[in-house]
């Protein structure tokens, strides 16, 4: 007599994650060790300021930095543990192997902090340390929980290719535009924090004074992108709530609308005001527009019509519109100058590392500083897609990098000659990054609908 076997679990892969947690470890390692200006410091001075390190309270002014720790360690927790756990079946070793991984992020971030005694403007502290280690521990725990899910999907990402249909995209953009809402997640933890919100002025019940401090067409923009950002949630809110009253549906926008804008009043660096809630709310009222419209006609066949006929015509329409937008936004309201001898002497003190500057920054502004530069350059990506989308010869990756980098080169190179503004060459970097990653994106998209 037979005995049948159980199934064994799959086999997956495990050098994707490797190689993930090796860029993690990497990314952990340039973002701490930031200006690589490493000063003069006696190994036993060193040591000595090492141990005096004192654990004190995260104020809600450093709170902002003890988050932006945390998610940095994030990634290398995650990808790490499901590196050395991916094939074990054994619970309890996977959990063994999981409080290994939280002893090495421990290590990395002991080890950055001491040597960031050598490095300028940079102090030990056991909050950093604290911050990189509960990240690190969030990211193994993660995997833990969901790992097996996240390795089935990638695998068969892996033999299938990717497939996520409309509902489960726009989910997506839902979460990553409520994550990107709340960054840096400082979030007010105590009474007295609530009753100084109250007294600020980084909130108001229509429009703070200092809500835009910039010319008339860079607010509008500004304005005007909230909105368009604000839309896909309307969209997906009406697929989401299908089959009901449309009522429902509005209310449901309006409360997600001034609950995201709600949220920004809770955070220490949020700023809050009826204007921004009225901005999000009329972006996802469009969007559940849209999606009223789109169920009643045949927007797949209109599309595929509409991208056939006039995909040329709109990018071309768009481009000149497109390049001032650019312009107005990254270029601040400063007066120009003439003056070359300066411009080139400003651009030979320039330092070319990847996100130099945002390491001057308070962690919200440099977060917020590359948010704003990925979603200026992002548009160039689908505008390229719509130009080439019936060319005979497809278009080079390398090429759409290119173009992004070359637009940034035009807008930085312009700040040489703008009082008060400096030419920051990471934007070089998120402008190739921001357009490739937009262009991918149609291009994948447009196969699912031709």
């Amino acid at each position: 007599m037979s005995v049948t076997q159980p199934a064994l679990s799959p086999r997956y892969a495990s050098a994707p994650y490797g190689w993930a947690a090796l860029l993690s470890l990497l990314a952990v390692l340039y973002l701490t060790l930031l200006p690589f200006e490493f000063g003069d410091v006696a190994v036993a001075e060193a040591w000595q300021r090492f141990l005096a390190m004192e654990q004190g309270p995260i104020r809600s002014g450093a709170r902002q930095q003890w988050v932006a720790n945390a998610l940095m360690f994030m990634p290398l927790g995650f990808f790490l543990t499901a590196w050395l756990t991916l094939n074990r079946r054994s619970g309890l070793l996977r959990l063994l192997l999981a409080v290994v991984v939280a002893a090495f992020c421990l290590l990395v971030t002991a080890s950055v902090e001491f040597l960031q005694i050598w490095l300028p403007n940079r102090n030990p502290s056991l909050n950093d340390i604290s911050g990189n280690f509960v990240g690190g521990v969030v990211g193994a725990t993660v995997w833990v929980l969901i790992g097996r899910r996240v390795a089935a999907w990638w695998d068969q990402v892996q033999r299938e290719g990717l497939r996520i249909n409309a509902p489960h995209l726009l989910l997506l953009y839902v979460v990553f535009y409520i994550i990107i809402s709340l960054l840096p997640f400082d979030f007010l933890l105590s009474l007295s924090e609530l009753q100084a919100r109250l007294a600020s002025d980084h909130w108001s019940w229509w429009m703070r004074a200092e809500y835009c401090t910039e010319t008339l067409p860079r607010c509008v923009a500004l304005d005007g992108t909230k909105i368009v950002l604000a839309i896909p949630v309307g969209v997906w809110l009406y697929q989401h709530f299908q089959g009901r009253r449309l009522l429902t549906v509005v209310i449901a926008g309006l409360a997600l609308g001034l609950g995201v804008e709600a949220a920004q009043f809770l955070l220490v660096t949020g700023r809050a005001d009826g204007w921004s809630g009225l901005l999000r709310v009329t972006g996802v009222s469009i969007g559940v527009w849209l999606a009223v419209i789109a169920a009643r006609v045949a927007v797949h066949a209109y599309f595929q019509q509409w991208l056939r006929e006039w995909a040329r015509v709109a990018a071309v329409l768009l481009i000149l519109p497109y390049i001032v937008m650019v312009f107005v936004l990254g270029l601040s309201h400063h007066d120009f100058h003439w003056d070359t001898d300066q411009a080139w002497a400003q651009l030979q003190s320039l330092r070319w590392l990847p996100l130099y500057y945002h390491y001057f920054v308070p962690e919200a502004v440099a977060i917020r500083s590359v948010l704003l530069t990925v979603m200026l350059y992002a548009p160039l990506g689908a505008i390229l897609w719509l130009l080439w989308i019936e060319g005979k010869r497809p278009l080079r990756p390398v090429t759409v990098i290119g173009l992004g980098v070359g637009l940034a080169v035009m807008i930085e190179s312009a700040k040489l000659f703008i009082d008060g503004q400096r030419p920051d060459p990471t934007s070089l970097w998120l402008a190739g990054l921001a357009t490739w990653a937009m262009w991918r994106g149609c291009v994948w998209g447009g196969k699912r609908v031709s």
